[in-house]
Order: C-alpha cells, then sequence, then structure tokens
C-alpha cells in the first residue's frame, strides 16, 4: 500500500498479530494468524523509477521467485487494477502463484 490513507490501517501500522499468536474474537478484523509481509511500494502494471515520493513495481516482480499458490494478493490501487489485472490474465505462471485475489 503506498497511499497516505494507509496510516490508518492497523496492519500498516505493525499493530495487529502478524503470525505471533491466536486472534482474539473483538480483533478478527486486523488479525492475520499466519505471517504476512507489507510492501510499501506501489504496483502498477511496470517498474518506474520514484515519482513524487513514492516507487512503483510490477505484480510480477512481487511473485517473482513465489510457489504455487503462496500468495494472498489485495489490490487497492484507485482504479489503476484494470492494466495490472489485464497483465496478470497474460500469465499464467503468476497466476498459478496466486492462492485469494481480493480486488
Amino acid at each position: 500500500d503506498c497511499t497516505p490513507a494507509s496510516a490508518r490501517s492497523l496492519v500498516m501500522q505493525g499493530k495487529a498479530p502478524n503470525g505471533t499468536a491466536s486472534c482474539p474474537e473483538a480483533e478478527k478484523r486486523a488479525c492475520y494468524e499466519t505471517p504476512y509481509q507489507v510492501y510499501r511500494t506501489c504496483l502498477g502494471p511496470r517498474k518506474d523509477p520514484p515519482s513524487g515520493g513514492k516507487s512503483y513495481e510490477s505484480l510480477g516482480a512481487y511473485l517473482s521467485g513465489r510457489g504455487p499458490l503462496s500468495a494472498h494478493i489485495k489490490l487497492d490501487i484507485h482504479g489503476a487494477e484494470w492494466p495490472v489485472l489485464e497483465q496478470l490474465l497474460g500469465s499464467p505462471e503468476d497466476l498459478d502463484k496466486i492462492r485469494a485475489l481480493d480486488v
């Protein structure tokens, strides 16, 4: 996530459990029992040099080196999802690495 609004996210602030403990019922909406990694780089259809304090990387670059069904992806890139999804559909190798896709 590369937007300023991410500062309000418990996950982005590192305050949500990250594979370190079971989730109490009250914290289910911001708790992950499986470890995850947060990326602070913007997602785009290709790698671009930093612009306006943000750098861009392709989804394929993030999936590089991952095994089958090993990635849980959440895309919230304010309308820029379409070129990223189009690129993803053109890569059966990358599709095979995604277990869950939330758009």
